[in-house]
């Protein structure tokens, strides 16, 4: 076994682990059996052993001697082909991984003593049946992974599980028909028959109403039945690499199907009940034979994700504008001859490709001087000089024109109520009378953080109608169709990033993103055709191709960077840490690798790791994190951990936590954590996120929407608590209030209409947001200036727009909600239960006072109970009512 095995050994049983994990290093049945021993006796409560890619050829039968209380064996990616042949009982085990081995037939004989394993996966071997007394073996098991094996049939004895099967994976193999009595499972929410044979969608799963996940992709499957509407559970269907020419309509009435995977198919068009997919967030269609779209599609409000690439598309419908979560867009290969006019009204979008489309001159132009501006943005329509689709001037506009003597057809004025105010020095907080001068005021445009780069790097924001405006003011230049301040504009915004053709100056060496290709292709779900075409490019065809999907995460190749000299860390596969993930609730020696390799690494390693997974998987390692009833020991420490992960991929590329499903949603749940680093990392993070323009700031919107109508009696002005409690608090830290105050101007920026945006500040006041701002730290002040600055101009604009009465009206309501909710809290009370005795309780209380660190609560509750206790009585602080004041505390 050598010293550093014993010494890993050693290391472990000393910080108390009770896993161990050896990957990647070949070892003998002898080192295995010496291993085992040693373990055994260093750590008799080994619970997580995994021996995984050692080319290990035998189980030492003293493996479930020694080591008795296992609860999860991982032996994947070996070369073993059996068992021992007698294994004692074993009760504890529920988890046993084989995949990846040599198995010719199943371990029925030898697992007849491990009755309670719930999940037995035993994918990549050579099984070609099931034994008969499978159920009779296996009383608990819930997941069942044999994807490809050997099988040519059915395994029957699957369904003998049929009351506790959740999970069933037999995709891989050369199965063409499924029984009937595959519908009895009931129980099962998770089927995949993926890679088989199937000619069609098997009768009995249009009768499995309980699936969630079903996959029936790369099959020979040309239609699809009826009766889909049944499935109201469904949230994931892969239909993709089949031959599949139409959708039927009732197929559109699985109203919380999240993601729909019907590329490389047969489509020639999208029904019109397209809409009834209102939850569905990724669609993927392309390589099919689509040559339009139903105006319905843009019903699908929630979608974030659409994938239209290699079809024979020319248009797209004016309908796409309402799909305002849409963030990924590709539209190359198809046959656009001009960028699509609607896409100028989707400023969210992040990413946008059209490379490879027969696009007219003017488009063609448009996309090299975007090109050249290295933001990579679409802004204005204005492609000859006219402006295009300008809107219309709103009722404050045209007062102010008046007043500034310009007409409504004059091109120098730029739009200011759908527009931030310029950031102003002094302040008359929102709230106060005040008497704004109206004379001599024009609006200007105030600074804006960089989307992708340092945070608070300012930075002109231009807006498509004022950049309209200002082009037929400038009119064309000699040598192209584009106006110069068209030019301009384009080089200098970051409204959505588009992605084109690089034209070979700035390609690197293929060596240089050779494996980074080679991923890629293993990674996207093409065509088997489509795959041997793209291994067959041309260095520049292959870097386009490449940069389509991943985008500027591919600058880190493009640019020669020196080379180190000293000898670098040798890093383990990707794949290893985001299964430690995957695989339940990760222990804290697993957190704390997966924290110590992703923030050590290289930048293309980060690339990689979110590319296999990993940030999806963090996702929902912290939503397992939340729902444990019972938090385990290092709980802070793990989530700090995990988080730190999510904010070192973050400060890379921003844009991966956009584009991760659920991840902005699952961080703000972290918000009323009671450990000062957590909170702090958590609003961090919502800060990155904003410093994505547009998208950024919605997302945070929503997710703390979505957090706040959760609670009881939610107002509207509660999704704000989060952003606004933090900043009254004396205790809380500089950074989390200077966060908190850049999440809220980035909030209010990225809110175009003036009179939603005085709606927000309402709501801030109405919570206390200006009792708070005077006495914030010095490290606040130019944020605080910005918003105190904002908040006069649009009190000022909104005195423009309505009557200085009505406007009063709507701050003296917020400010009677404040003050109600103040003397709320002086009503209010903590509640506890004092133990006196073995029996006897006693409930005492104390006042709540607003923005009272929670440990001084703790204090006084705990004396007061001990002052009424006699010698020896214990006074134990134990809750009978929910805590409702302090946002955060000890």
């Amino acid at each position: 076994m050598g010293s550093g095995g014993t010494k890993l050994i050693q290391d472990a049983r000393e910080r108390g682990d009770v896993n161990f994990h050896i990957h990647d290093v070949k070892v003998t049945r002898k080192e295995a059996t010496e291993y085992i021993g040693v373990l055994g006796k260093a750590i008799p409560n080994l619970k997580v052993l995994t021996v995984s890619g050692c080319r290990l050829k035998v189980i030492p039968p003293e493996l479930f001697q020694l080591l008795g209380n296992l609860e999860s064996l991982v032996l994947s990616d070996n070369v073993i082909t059996g068992l021992p042949q007698s294994i004692p009982p074993y009760p504890s085990l529920v988890h046993l991984e084989l995949q990846g081995n040599k198995f010719s037939a199943f371990p029925v004989k030898q697992l007849i003593n491990v009755r309670n394993v719930k999940i037995l996966d035993l994918s990549d071997n050579e099984l070609p049946a099931l034994p008969a007394s499978l159920a009779d073996t296996f009383e608990k098991l819930s997941t069942l992974r044999l994807a490809n094996n050997a099988f040519t049939k059915f395994p029957d004895s699957v369904v003998d599980l049929h009351e506790i099967l959740v999970t069933l994976d037999l995709s891989g193999n050369k199965i063409k028909t499924v029984p009937d009595s595959l519908a009895s499972c009931a129980a099962l929410t998770s089927l995949s028959l993926a890679g088989n044979g199937l000619s069609t969608i098997p009768d009995c799963i249009m009768e499995m109403t309980n699936l969630t996940f079903l996959s029936c992709a790369s099959n020979n499957i040309e239609f699809l039945p009826s009766g889909w509407e049944k499935h109201t559970r469904m949230e994931h269907l892969e239909l993709q690499h089949n031959h599949i020419t139409a959708i039927p309509p009732g197929f559109c009435n699985m109203g919380n199907l999240v993601t729909l995977k019907l590329n490389d198919n047969k489509l020639i068009s999208l029904p019109e009940e397209i809409g009834g997919l209102s939850k569905l967030c990724d669609l993927n269609l392309q390589e099919n034979h689509l040559k339009g779209l139903t105006r319905h599609i843009g019903k699908l409000v929630n979608l974030r994700k659409l994938y239209l690439e290699f079809n024979n598309l020319s248009s797209l419908p004016r309908s796409f504008r309402s799909m305002e979560k849409l963030l990924i867009l590709m539209l190359h290969n198809n046959n656009f001859s001009e960028v699509p006019r609607v896409l100028y009204d989707m400023p969210h979008i992040l990413r946008v490709s059209l490379y490879n489309n027969p696009l007219n001159a003017e488009s063609a132009d448009i996309l090299s001087i975007i090109n050249e501006g290295t933001a990579l943005s679409i802004v204005s329509p204005t492609v000859s000089g006219e402006a295009r689709g300008t809107a219309t001037i709103s009722r404050t506009e045209g007062k102010r024109m008046r007043k500034m003597g310009q007409s409504r057809s004059s091109p120098s004025y730029e739009i200011d109520t759908r527009r931030r105010a310029s950031h102003q020095l002094g302040s008359v907080p929102l709230g106060l009378p005040a008497s704004p001068s109206r004379k001599g005021r024009a609006p200007s445009p105030r600074g804006h953080r960089s989307g992708a780069s340092e945070l608070a790097v300012p930075q002109t924001r231009v807006r498509s109608r004022s950049v309209s405006r200002q082009a037929s003011a400038a009119g064309s230049t000699k040598d192209s169709p584009v106006p110069q301040a068209t030019r301009q504009a384009l080089k200098s915004s970051g409204i959505a990033q588009l992605s084109v053709q690089d034209g070979g100056k700035n390609v690197p060496s293929y060596n240089r993103f050779k494996d980074a290709f080679s991923s890629f292709i293993d990674q996207q779900d093409f065509s088997e055709e489509r795959r041997e075409r793209m291994k067959k490019l041309s260095t520049n065809e292959k870097w386009n191709i490449l940069t389509q999907y991943k985008g500027s995460t591919m600058d880190m190749l493009r640019k020669d960077r020196p080379e180190k000299k000293s000898t670098p860390r040798v890093s383990r596969k990707v794949d290893d840490f985001v299964q430690m993930l995957q695989r339940g609730v990760p222990t804290a020696l697993e957190v704390g690798m997966v924290h110590k390799e992703v923030t050590g690494s290289a930048d293309l390693w980060c690339v990689q790791f979110v590319d296999h997974g990993g940030l999806d998987a963090l996702v929902k390692t912290l939503v397992k994190f939340q729902e444990l009833m019972i938090k385990p020991m290092g709980y802070d420490r793990m989530v700090q951990q995990l988080l730190g992960v999510m904010l070192h991929l973050c400060n890379l590329r921003p844009k991966w936590l956009i584009t991760c499903r659920d991840a902005v949603g699952t961080i703000v749940e972290f918000a009323e954590e009671e450990d000062p680093k957590t909170y702090g990392l958590v609003y961090e993070l919502l800060d990155r996120v904003c410093s994505v323009r547009y998208v950024g700031p919605n997302m945070v919107s929503e997710s703390l929407r979505s957090y706040a109508s959760k609670q009881d009696d939610a107002r509207p002005q509660d999704m704000y608590a989060a952003l606004v409690e933090p900043l009254g608090d004396d205790d809380m830290d500089d950074e989390v209030m200077l966060h908190c105050l850049r999440i809220i101007n980035s909030i209010l920026d990225n809110t175009p209409e003036l009179e939603d945006r005085f709606r927000i500040r309402l709501h801030l006041l109405s919570l206390g947001i200006n009792t708070a701002i005077p006495s914030l730290p010095i490290l606040c002040v130019e944020e605080r200036d910005i918003y105190e600055g904002d908040n006069l101009q649009d009190y000022q604009d909104m005195l423009h727009l309505h009557s200085p009465e009505y406007v009063s009206n709507l701050v003296a309501k917020a400010q009677k909600e404040l003050d109600a909710a103040g003397e709320e809290d002086d009503d209010k009370k903590f509640v506890v239960s004092v133990q006196v005795s073995s029996q006897v309780s006693r409930e005492v209380s104390v006042p709540v006072v607003p923005g009272r660190p929670l440990r001084d609560y703790r204090v006084d509750l705990l004396a007061k109970g001990k002052a009424g206790c006699a010698d020896g009585e214990d006074a134990a602080l134990r809750p009978l009512a929910p805590v409702p004041g302090p946002s955060h505390g000890g």
